[in-house]
């Protein structure tokens, strides 16, 4: 069922609501070069925590838990890792619990991304970012803990916020910058005794 009576979704519109067991949406992608890459679905989850199995290439199914959003225009991210050939791959995301508001699906270098955060603890990807994309967020956390999120303008000004649980070892998260206006920002982070910061590019 596709959507457009929320804000805060990109592109025109998302899946909405689909929570019947018989209900799934199959993505087709292209990829240019094959390895471990990262899958990040962006999505909406207000009456709580969520669930979807999901099958890439017609591999055995896995199941993806979606942490339960504070309202349908609030988005947050899941992701997992997979091995990807050269080519064409389908990607099956099929109802296992609850109802979810599935708004977008990237696909990133894992590869990259780790070898990045673990240079310098922090890796932030596309940077310049355009609005209606995610900015990818790659670091190394020594334990599982959460990470507060902040992005705040060159004046200091704190302008949005966010919270994620972070596993041990590497972590991929998605942060949605469609609220902000192009410009200049900085992302300051802390978790655990770590506080990282990063200068970002949001464009058009």
């Amino acid at each position: 069922m596709l959507e457009n009576n929320q804000p805060g979704y990109t592109g025109w519109g998302f899946v909405g609501g689909w929570n019947n067991y018989d209900q799934y949406v199959k993505f087709t992608v292209n990829n240019s070069t094959g390895g471990n890459k990262t899958v990040t679905l962006r999505y909406a989850a207000a009456a709580g925590n969520a669930s979807r199995k999901i099958s890439v290439n017609g591999s055995p199914e896995i199941v993806v838990n979606f942490a339960g959003t504070s309202g349908w225009n609030v988005f947050s991210t899941a992701s997992f890792t997979y091995n990807f050939p050269v080519g064409t791959s389908t990607i099956l995301v099929s109802h296992n619990s609850n109802w979810l508001n599935l708004d977008n699906l990237t696909i990133t270098d894992a590869a990259l991304a780790t070898q990045a955060a673990a240079q310098s603890g922090l890796s932030v990807y596309p940077n310049p970012v355009r609005r209606q994309d995610l900015l990818h967020i790659a670091l190394h956390a020594d334990k599982a803990t959460e990470a507060d999120i902040v992005i705040l303008n060159l004046f200091g000004e704190q302008l949005a916020s966010s919270r994620k649980e972070l596993q041990k070892g590497e972590n991929t998260l998605g942060l949605p910058v469609n609220q902000l206006l192009p410009g200049s920002y900085i992302l300051r982070i802390k978790y655990g005794e770590q506080i990282q910061t990063k200068k970002i590019l949001i464009s058009n």
